[in-house]
């Protein structure tokens, strides 16, 4: 992508930050957040399980994982009564 600006001309690149199993949840919110998805939706529920965030952890190809979403409603703590949504690492296929 070019970007230009009165008198300067810069090049604006994607990137990608492995950081390691130690970050794992900043580093699936960097994929998420670069596929258009995120950790909320903006009424402020967890959607972890966004189409947007399936689609940039299927695109990591893990071999013999997929992930199938798994939605659940807190029975107690901040989120209590509310839907909220995730994923299950499952090995394997789903056939």
């Amino acid at each position: 992508m070019v970007v230009v600006v009165p008198g300067l001309l810069a090049l604006v690149f994607g990137f990608g930050m492995p950081l390691g199993s130690e970050e794992a949840q900043a580093e699936a919110l960097l994929w998420f957040l670069g596929n258009g998805g995120g950790y909320q939706n903006d009424a402020g529920d967890w959607t972890i399980n966004s189409p947007q965030n399936a689609e940039a952890l299927m695109a990591e190809r893990l071999p013999g994982v997929v992930f199938r979403p798994a939605r659940f409603r807190p029975t107690f703590q901040k989120w209590a009564g509310r839907v909220c949504g995730d994923f299950l690492p499952v090995q394997g296929s789903l056939r």
